[in-house]
């Protein structure tokens, strides 16, 4: 069974670089993955947010319209839910939200970084845990055994300051 990476970058207003890959359980999709990077880089603007002040302003690039399009309120997802209730919260907080598309493959610089982290992450340690879809979990479900227990490991990441 393969394994599922995702990463984000983050560039401060200073320019301070942070770039965070990370393993996923090896039933995440690519949709879960990127879904997942959206996440942590909302988290990680909202913890790094009071180093820059009031009105601070955040743009998170992705290239999966179809990721953008399911933080919309019609898309049900676990991770979708948490990823608004965040942008609501950064909101409330003074930290403006703004999320965009850019084309994959077309040399964007951060874009093509992201995807070398995303592959990286693949090969660390114990996978995230973030919430399945109800399709993977049908999956793990029948490749277990009556009785067996279903592992599923505790959080790990890892974090560095990536040269451009």
């Amino acid at each position: 069974m393969g394994s599922t990476g995702a990463a984000f970058i983050s560039v401060s207003p200073t320019g301070r670089q942070t770039a965070c890959s990370y393993k996923l359980h090896p039933d995440c999709s690519i949709f879960q993955a990127e879904l997942s990077a959206v996440d942590k880089a909302i988290a990680f603007a909202m913890a790094t947010a009071e180093e820059y002040g009031p009105s601070t302003e955040v743009i998170i690039l992705s290239d999966s319209q179809v990721v953008l399009k399911s933080l919309t309120p019609a898309k049900q997802t676990a991770l979708s839910i948490a990823i608004r209730r965040r942008y609501q919260h950064c909101e409330a907080s003074g930290i403006y939200v703004t999320f965009a598309w850019v084309g994959a493959h077309f040399g964007v610089h951060y874009n093509e970084r992201m995807d070398e982290l995303a592959n990286e992450g693949r090969s660390r340690g114990v996978p995230e845990d973030i919430p399945l879809p109800e399709t993977a979990t049908k999956q793990i479900l029948s490749r277990s055994k009556p009785g067996e227990p279903l592992n599923r490991p505790v959080t790990t990441r890892s974090e560095s300051t990536i040269n451009a």
